[in-house]
């Protein structure tokens, strides 16, 4: 390929009618990018990534490669992607939770699978491109670990690779590649040391690794210098798995002067959750805390998180966040294969007593790579040539179509029960919308005229609404 430039189309395959995925940028894919620029230099390679419209991305940049990063959910859009790509001449490589976890998924349209963490590989993949002008033969895929590809009728796989060790190694990842919106999103850390029943990050990413409090605040930084932002999500899996490491970043990002500068949000598990903690997170100007809840029911929240949790330690993370002022968001899951109406009934009252600002709930799913998923195939729940979007059903407006694995409570019930969860949830949301419009209010009150108004229409639409009826 000499004298001219590799072009890699990164894809993002997600359902387009989800707001909440089209919400998120693909950080790994930005992270891959950044390694090669590193590697190769911004001439020898030019990218573009594809959200929205593959099909009309591929026509007008004819990429040499497509890479795709998939989860389980949307992995037959990422096999639809492929075909398109394979059609158009590219090389193809998927990425991600789902080829990780599954690597036989590898389809006739997609060259390679880069399994569990991909920037190593990926860098290899691109060299091994460039100096044999593509990858063709399969002698070529053989020295490259933490792949899969295709040979004769089946697939091979090159062993797994090491884990980057340490991660200040890596650069930042590109966010110019990924665009920002209103907010920036940042991993401090790789995996997590908990195995939740239902989860497949300890399986991806094979333990915790950490960057260092000193690398962070340089991204931060970054982050802030190059994109104005002044909020960041802090997508790690645990970002207090370390109170130590904690206590370090807290001070240097005050030290920084960056805690006046914009917020966090992170994910935090309740059992690590104490005073230092709440403290340390509201010294950086963290202002949401999120946690995985799951249950109210003690049973089945020792199923699905080990013996270790407990309803009680849970209602007092929630409490603590709450005294110093941070906004708490609980997640929570029903549908267990053992759960009752009396165990999903806990969970409802847990709830509904908390003094949680925002809540989520789920049916719990099965994804591939975690006991869940061996608990779901062995009971026919789910097979490798399933539809992958049922992973995705709205229980609330599909109960019949979502994958429904509880054994002790009726599909009907657990859908009121839902429903009734859901309602919660958006009294919740609209009383947690009034505290912060006064709040607005109150730090410039020149805002008050206009939301005077914007009460005084809405008092006037339900008036008119139950006149009409």
């Amino acid at each position: 390929m000499q004298n001219v430039a590799m072009k890699i189309l990164f894809v993002d395959a997600i359902d387009p009618a989800s707001s909440l995925q089209r919400g998120f940028r693909p950080l790994g894919l930005g992270y891959l990018a950044a390694v090669v620029k590193r590697k190769f230099g911004d001439e020898a390679v030019r990218f573009r990534l594809a959200i929205e419209n593959v099909e009309d991305a591929v026509a007008e940049f004819s990429p040499h490669v497509v890479a795709i990063t998939s989860t389980s959910q949307n992995f037959d859009i990422a096999r639809a992607h492929a075909a398109v790509a394979k059609n158009a001449g590219a090389t193809v490589m998927i990425g991600g939770y789902h080829i990780s976890m599954m690597p036989e998924c590898l389809s006739p349209d997609m060259d390679v699978g880069i399994m569990r963490e991909g920037e190593e590989t990926f860098v290899e993949l691109v060299s091994a491109y460039l100096e044999h002008d593509g990858l063709k033969e399969p002698e070529v895929l053989r020295d490259i670990s933490g792949i899969v590809f295709h040979e004769g009728d089946g697939v091979v796989e090159t062993g797994v690779r090491e884990p980057i060790k340490p991660l200040d190694k890596l650069p930042f990842p590109d966010r110019d590649l990924l665009g920002i919106e209103d907010a920036a999103i940042m991993l401090t850390s790789r995996g997590c040391p908990y195995n939740c029943m239902f989860c497949a990050s300890t399986r991806f990413w094979r333990g915790v690794r950490m960057f260092s409090p000193q690398y962070i605040v340089r991204e931060i930084e970054h982050v802030i210098r190059q994109h104005a932002v002044s909020h960041i999500v802090l997508f790690d899996d645990l970002f207090i798995v370390s109170k130590e490491r904690v206590r370090k970043l807290a001070a240097l990002v005050r030290a920084a002067g960056l805690h006046r500068r914009l917020s966090f949000n992170c994910v935090v598990r309740a059992a690590l959750v104490d005073d230092e903690i709440a403290g340390l997170l509201r010294s950086m100007n963290v202002r949401r805390v999120a946690m995985g809840l799951e249950s109210g029911s003690e049973r089945i929240l020792r199923y699905l998180k080990g013996p270790q949790a407990s309803v009680e330690e849970n209602r007092k993370a929630v409490r603590t966040l709450a005294r110093h002022g941070l906004e708490t968001e609980g997640s929570f899951v029903i549908g267990a294969p053992d759960e009752t109406e009396h165990d999903m009934m806990e969970t409802v009252n847990f709830i509904k007593a908390s003094p949680l600002d925002r809540f989520d709930v789920h049916l719990l799913t099965p994804y591939p790579g975690t006991p869940l998923w061996d608990h779901a195939l062995e009971r026919g729940f789910v097979s490798s040539g399933m539809r992958w979007d049922r992973l995705y059903r709205n229980f609330a407006e599909k109960p019949d179509e979502a994958i429904f694995m509880c054994e002790r409570t009726s599909r009907s019930r657990a859908h009121e029960i839902y429903l009734d969860l859901m309602h919660e949830r958006e009294v919740r949301e609209h009383k947690l919308h009034k505290r912060s419009t006064i709040r607005k209010a109150l730090r410039n009150p020149a805002l008050i005229p206009s939301l005077i108004s914007g009460v005084a229409r809405k008092v006037g639409r339900k008036a008119r609404q139950r006149l009409e009826t």
